[in-house]
């Protein structure tokens, strides 16, 4: 059981959310927030389990969305008796509460968060690491830029599909203590700057107080969990064929609710199979969040399978 003090804790850490938005430096400028945390960079080469492909990603939204955001998180959290989400605990079920939890409660807790985490538009990027040293194994460079660099791409690309080129932004990632991160990061947006971005500011801050990066926080596990399933196959296939093919990884209601609004021409467009068909009629009924996230998706949001459409 959570004691009254954590769960002050908890309130006190929305509060002090909103009360750093509305002094931060930015404010009076800002109107698009981003929010992003990485995975899977816990060795530079790719050799331990998970860090093969590490990911940076997380969501971007308008400031007075984010305020909203707090308290919808918070009170999944209560609910559940959770005091912070981190993704890689919840995914592994290993500690308190998530060890005593039934399959069922989990799921129930996951898509909650879920639904609210994908309001916001998401973004990100993953590296091969590990198959980069494999091709160029004497590449000296800080092998996290790459990563890096794809997070802001996609930032870039983000912001023309949406037609949000003109807006000012502030971007907050989540505590990484790491000098070379930090520089890799900072020259990244200097160099995106340059280029027309208008990043405001650029910052780090704490998950336990700052809630979006929780959110971030699931989208980067879970996007990293599925550039490395995708990269897997391709080895597979690069071993049994000799060839380098692009694999596409299907699909889950998880994927679909947390990306549901990804950009509207070149991102997203999940393929409806038999099993994302199956389990979408297992979820729908047991599960409000999940409803309510796919009622948001527009019809011609899903590719039917086996159907094949002609370019224009």
């Amino acid at each position: 059981m959570i004691c009254h003090r954590e769960w002050s804790k908890q309130q006190e850490a929305g509060n002090e959310f909103v009360e750093l938005a509305s002094h931060s430096p930015a404010r009076l400028f800002v109107i698009l927030q981003i929010f992003a945390d990485e995975s899977g960079t816990h060795h530079p080469q790719g050799d331990k389990p998970g860090s093969e492909v590490p990911v940076i990603a997380g969501y971007m939204g308008w400031l007075d969305d984010w305020k909203t955001f707090c308290p919808a998180w918070k009170t999944v959290l209560k609910r559940y008796d959770v005091p912070n989400f981190h993704a890689k605990d919840f995914e592994r079920r290993w500690k308190h509460p998530y060890d005593l939890w039934s399959d069922h409660k989990a799921e129930c807790f996951k898509y909650a968060l879920a639904e609210i985490a994908g309001r916001q538009i998401p973004l990100g990027g993953g590296y091969d690491i590990q198959e980069h040293h494999r091709i160029f194994p004497n590449d000296k460079t800080y092998p996290y830029i790459y990563p890096i660099q794809q997070f802001f791409k996609d930032l870039i690309e983000t912001l023309n599909e949406h037609g949000l080129t003109k807006e000012k932004i502030a971007i907050t990632f989540d505590t990484n203590t790491g000098k070379k991160w930090q520089s890799a990061i900072t020259d990244t947006v200097e160099t995106c700057k340059k280029a027309g971005v208008k990043i405001i500011e650029h910052g780090y801050g704490d998950d336990e107080v700052i809630l979006p990066l929780q959110a971030a926080d699931m989208y980067s596990y879970r996007a990293r969990e599925l550039h490395f399933e995708k990269q897997k196959r391709q080895a597979e296939i690069r071993n049994q064929t000799r060839r380098i093919v692009n694999v596409k990884v299907d699909s889950t209601v998880y994927d679909v609710i947390l990306n549901r609004n990804m950009r509207p021409k070149i991102g997203f467009n999940p393929t409806i199979t038999p099993e994302l068909s199956k389990e979408i009629s297992e979820l729908v009924p047991k599960h409000a969040p999940v409803r309510r996230a796919l009622m948001e998706i527009p019809n011609n949001y899903f590719k039917i399978y086996g159907k094949r459409t002609k370019s224009k």
